[in-house]
């Protein structure tokens, strides 16, 4: 989804579904990446021990 539209896009041309595929796409993302640099501390720490 990113890259598809613009912020002006989302607020003018877009549905609503498009709106709420684009928000659910960026929260997943945003999950993965904290779980990775969760994943990554928590490894890092393991090794520290």
């Amino acid at each position: 989804m990113e890259g598809k539209y613009t912020g002006h896009d989302l607020r003018t041309t877009a549905t609503l579904g498009d709106v709420l595929d684009f928000h659910e796409a960026y929260v997943e993302r945003l999950l993965s990446q904290r779980r990775a640099e969760d994943g990554n501390r928590t490894t890092s720490n393991h090794y520290r021990s």
